[in-house]
């Protein structure tokens, strides 16, 4: 599991959203990116909940997103982007905080949004020498395509 904090700088000149569980606010943004496997228990999702609370994550982004467990995480909003084959990424984010803008991949391993001016990407590429071409043509025309439509709203 990956826990970033990252400056944000075009975010301090905006007005910050507000916070009610941390008074903190100093430009900088927490993001954590965890691959849950599926995540199908209410166990386990309750336990994702009780670390996004302690580590008052901003945004979320998960790939192998199975269904819509996600979607019940307590004081967040869950944009799912479950594909063809069952599976998919999500974009979790506080519910004080505004996306726009949201594009999805129909193969479910992308998904983009704006949050002031600044692009979200997430993406689940295929991976192993088995899925080589797979791979290959995620870059090439997926990964374009989802690049293109966001950038062009």
């Amino acid at each position: 599991m990956e826990v970033r904090t990252q400056p944000v700088e075009e975010v301090r000149t905006a007005t910050p959203h507000k916070r009610s569980a941390s008074p903190r606010w100093d430009g900088r943004v927490e993001d954590c990116d965890i691959n849950i496997n599926g995540l199908a228990s209410r166990t386990k999702v309750e336990m994702l909940e009780d670390f996004l609370r302690r580590q008052e994550i901003d945004f979320l982004f998960l790939p192998e997103v199975v269904h819509s467990t996600v979607d019940t995480l307590c004081s967040y909003k869950t944009h799912i982007n479950v594909g063809t084959a069952g599976r998919g990424t999500a974009m979790v984010t506080r519910n004080e905080i505004m996306i726009t803008n949201i594009t999805r991949l129909l193969s479910g391993r992308g998904i983009t949004a704006e949050y002031m001016c600044i692009w979200l990407v997430k993406v689940y590429v295929p991976a192993g020498t088995a899925k080589r071409q797979e791979r290959e043509r995620f870059y090439k025309i997926e990964l374009s395509y989802l690049l293109r439509a966001s950038q062009s709203k």
